[in-house]
């Protein structure tokens, strides 16, 4: 009977750190890594467009911005179910809504100027609002990351405390056992 108590406790106290941990990667992880190709994939936009307006030959680096923005989407796509706090949807809205205003500024002037030939006036764009459109990206983005690794850090200590705990509780009952079994 004390062999089957230790062995129900044993699994009982693994079984909420198991929970505890399974929170951190099924729910803060994905959030880091989802929030971290997002911005990964705007600023690469950004640079294959000005590779665009540099470069003697527009086709690739376009065709780079084309495949970033198929690549950010999935990833956009990929993010929205992970944040359940009301403030980190807001700042993810706030992420996309800057990127998807910096992808227009790009189709509806920086491009349609440089294939005309006046790559001044769209790397003027790019610089001037592109990148202000960009810092607002890392910064919501960055503000993301801060949310989610606020999160695997409680985790992380609660996850610690409830290992200290289930330790104690198994030394007991064994002290116990021990004792009774003395």
């Amino acid at each position: 009977a004390l062999i089957a108590v230790l062995g129900w406790v044993t699994l009982s106290l693994f079984s909420s750190l198991r929970s505890v941990q399974r929170r951190v990667f099924d729910e803060a992880i994905p959030g880091l890594v989802a929030v971290d190709q997002i911005v990964l994939g705007y600023t690469a936009q950004s640079a294959a467009v000005r590779g665009a307006l540099v470069g003697s030959n527009q086709e690739p680096h376009l065709d780079a911005y084309e495949r970033e923005v198929e690549r950010t989407d999935f990833w956009e796509e990929e993010a929205r179910g992970l944040f359940e706090d009301q403030e980190e949807q807001e700042i993810f809205e706030r992420l996309v809504d800057a990127g998807h205003d910096f992808q227009e500024l790009v189709e509806r002037d920086v491009i349609p100027k440089a294939v005309v030939g006046d790559r001044t006036a769209a790397f003027s764009t790019l610089s001037g609002a592109g990148e202000g459109l960009i810092a607002q990206v890392e910064v919501q983005g960055e503000l993301l990351q801060n949310s989610q690794q606020e999160r695997v850090m409680q985790s992380e200590a609660e996850s610690q405390s409830r290992t200290r705990s289930a330790i104690l509780i198994l030394l007991l009952v064994l002290l116990g056992a021990l004792a009774l079994g003395t």
